[in-house]
């Protein structure tokens, strides 16, 4: 996996606009590229992830994984 220019930043208070920034940073730095396969981009997604979001995510990773949709 190729570094990306900045790291992305996690959300830590759960707040929505902790969120709201975190998916804007992603879509920005990873989400629209084209160079990118899903299972990339959803690999970059899990790296800062911690704990119980983490294990929040890899339920939806498979599902999106197994019907081979964009993240």
């Amino acid at each position: 996996m190729r570094s990306t220019d900045t790291a992305l930043t996690t959300p830590t208070q759960g707040g929505s606009g902790e969120y709201e920034s975190f998916t804007d940073q992603f879509e920005a730095q990873i989400g629209s590229r084209t160079d990118l396969q899903p299972v990339t981009k959803l690999q970059y997604l899990k790296s800062p992830l911690k704990g119980q979001t983490l294990d929040l995510i890899k339920g939806l990773a498979r599902h999106h994984l197994k019907r081979n949709c964009e993240i």
